[in-house]
Parts: structure tokens; sequence; C-alpha cells
């Protein structure tokens, strides 16, 4: 049976301050300063509806912010280049192969000037490619990808296949390379997955993503193809692919705050813009409404004590239920102001009965956090201690509590 239990921030408890009317009245005033340049950029472009798969993720809350048609499969051949860098360092991490071989080099011959030509190395390392691949989007870097790890195209396409099922990619189907009869798909939530997936698991795609421009004796200079990271200093990633006609973006925009030691991330997607200038537009209108018109706030540190969850059969008859990690809530600035205190709505819900034994650690409980009746987070509690088994009376007197589900089984 599921209980539930309201609760809110005690009346001593700091984090009350932060839902304070005095305080959220100046929040306008603290909009940071960084994303002055994000103003600049966005103040000459409009946000248009169009056709386009559009999703924008708080990465300290895990909320959406904004959406369209986030879980629909669009053309998706833009975003290959992505794809087949995740691919091929995952491929590289599970076969021992090192990203700094010497591999072909799919430049020989292909720059202009007579004396880089002359010094192009027949050879360049496997990281360079990948770096340039993930950085614009060469055609060049990423034909060569799977050559370069011995393995034909339609093998590399089953490894590309095989690694969007282990990231939960249920509306992708990637081709290598995308053609008219094998046709790359996707949607932005699975690309926002993919970016996520990339920075966790490999952080020297990290650097490459946010790297502006490359030199390398005897290659052809390169430039990020993220123009919004050239302009912006609020952008610190990821990829917008150099396509004209089918533009599609993933970014990253990050704001250190000035106390907690917190980074409040933002990641934007775009697929199926009709041209650069669209995408352009879209992702600075984007990043403009989030910055402005939303907050993130820490609802409970990680460790807080959230809740006391009954236990049957135990040597005692509460344990405390604890979060695992920090929690936070995104909600539109005007809602705060105008809510105050009562902006959202603290539930914690369990199943009943808990049964001893308990062991600290075990998830027994669950808090979310509503706001206009609509949840908006969500965490496990784990139990703070462990219950063993009580007594023969006390287990005998609970089975009977159990038995009859008295109104003693609420907390």
């Amino acid at each position: 049976m599921k209980r539930s239990i309201l609760t809110q921030p005690s009346a001593g408890d700091t984090r009350r301050s932060f839902f304070s009317r005095d305080l959220l009245s100046r929040m306008p005033r603290s909009f940071p300063r960084f994303t002055s340049a994000l103003v600049a950029l966005a103040a000459f472009f409009t946000f248009q509806s169009t056709q386009a798969a559009t999703l924008l993720i708080d990465l300290e809350s895990n909320q959406t912010i904004l959406e369209e048609a986030p879980a629909a499969p669009v053309s998706a051949e833009p975003m290959l280049p992505l794809m087949a860098v995740y691919t091929a360092l995952d491929i590289a991490k599970n076969t021992a192969f090192d990203l700094f071989e010497n591999v072909p080099n799919p430049w020989s011959g292909k720059v202009q000037n007579r004396k880089d030509a002359a010094e192009s190395p027949q050879t360049v390392e496997f990281a360079t490619i990948l770096q340039i691949a993930l950085m614009n989007g060469s055609p060049d870097a990423v034909e060569a990808i799977a050559p370069s790890l011995g393995l034909t195209q339609a093998e590399f396409t089953q490894r590309m296949r095989m690694s969007a099922e282990k990231l939960g990619m249920t509306s992708s189907l990637f081709s290598y390379p995308c053609t008219n009869s094998e046709p790359c798909t996707s949607s932005a939530e699975d690309i926002a997955h993919l970016a996520l997936a990339l920075f966790r698991d490999f952080s020297i795609s990290r650097i490459w993503a946010a790297q502006q421009r490359f030199t390398a004796s005897g290659l052809p200079p390169q430039t990020t193809s993220n123009f919004l990271l050239i302009h912006s200093p609020a952008i610190s990633g990821i990829f917008i692919a150099p396509d004209e006609k089918n533009s599609c973006a993933v970014v990253l925009s990050e704001n250190p705050r000035n106390s907690g030691n917190r980074i409040r991330r933002l990641l934007a997607v775009e697929l199926n813009a009709p041209d650069q200038k669209a995408l352009r537009d879209r992702l600075s209108a984007l990043f403009l409404r989030a910055w402005r018109d939303y907050e993130t706030l820490r609802i409970y540190d990680k460790g807080t004590i959230v809740a006391q969850i009954p236990v049957f059969k135990g040597r005692v008859r509460k344990v405390a239920g604890v979060l695992n990690e920090d929690l936070f809530a995104t909600l539109p600035r005007e809602q705060m102001i105008s809510n105050g205190s009562n902006a959202f709505d603290i539930r914690v819900s369990y199943s009943s009965p808990l049964v001893a034994p308990v062991a600290q650690g075990d998830l027994i409980a669950e808090v979310k956090i509503y706001a206009d009746g609509r949840e908006i987070a969500n965490a496990p509690l784990a139990a703070a201690e462990n219950v063993p088994l009580g007594g023969f009376w006390a287990r005998f007197r609970d089975t009977l509590r159990i038995a009859l589900d008295q109104d003693v089984l609420h907390p």
C-alpha cells in the first residue's frame, strides 16, 4: 500500500530563505553578469515556431524547461559525427585501442598550400581524427573513423546501433554513412542522452568540444562549427553540425555560481532547423529565456533527513530517510515571486508496510517536489541506519497491525 507524507523544510531551516519574498523580489537584479553576452547575442533574434525538434534541459535539476516534439524521430544525418565519435571512443575503451596510435592521414595530399602538402604526414593520431570530427563534423574525419579501427562500414554501423541501444536511444537509427536507403534518424531526447553520455564516459571529449581552433603540421587548419562557442563565453560545448539545409545542434551553456561551488548547466538540442540562421535564432532565444525566466534552487542537500518512515517488526518504530544526492528544482522566476514560500509542495511516498530487517542504504521511500499540482522533481530516500528484527512481542504486535491495516500505520 502506498503512503504519503506532506512535508516542508522546518521553520529554522536556512533553505527557507530561498523562498522569502524579499529575496525573490531581488532575483532579476542578481541575473548573472556573464549572460550579458547571451542577451546581446539574442537581442537581434526572435523565436519562431517551426517543425524542428527542440529540447532544453536544466542539468542541475534534470528538468525539461522547454520542448517541442522532443521524442519525435527526425532526420539526423548531420549528427552522425557525434554518434560516430562516441562509438569510436567506446570501441577504443573496450578493446584497449590506443587513441594516440598513428593511422592513415585522411587529409594527405588534400592540403592546398604547397609547403604544407610537402610536409603532410602520411599518418596522424587517431585522437586527432576524432577531435576534428567533433569540432566541425569534417566528412574526411568521419569517413576515416571506421577504417582506422579496422572495421568495415557495415561493422561500424552495427557498433553504432549497439551503442545507441546501450544508451537507451530508442528513437534513433544511424547508418555509416547515412544514405537514402538507410537514412539516419534520431530525436532531441536521444541526442541529449548521447551528448551527456559522451561527456560522462569520455572526459577528453570535453576538451575537444570546447576547442575553437586546431592546427597541426601538415593538416588543414580546423575551426569549430559551433558558432555560439566562438561568440559567447556562456557556451562551453558541444557540437553544431555544419550542414546548411538540415541544421542540427546540441549545445552546453554553463554559469558558475557565486557561492556554494555550484555550476548551473543548460543543454539545448535543436534538430531539423531549416537553415543555420534559424538554428542560431532558436538556440539564442532558448538560452536567453532559460537564463532570464527560470531559476534552479537547491531544495535539500545530500545527506539531509527528509522524513521518518515507519518500520514494522523491528527494534525501532521509525527509520530516517536520507538523500544520497542534492535535490534541485527549476521553476519560472515569476511563479516563485508570486507564490513565495508556497511555490511548491514537498511530499514523501513509500510502500507500507516497511518490514524489518532494513539495511542502511536500502531505498525505502521517494521525495517528490510539486509545483501547481505538477511533479517537477523527485529523488529516492535511503535508510540512514540498520533496523534489525525486533523481539517476539514486537513482531507479534506488528503482525496484527498489518493484518488489520489500522490507521496507526499512517505516520
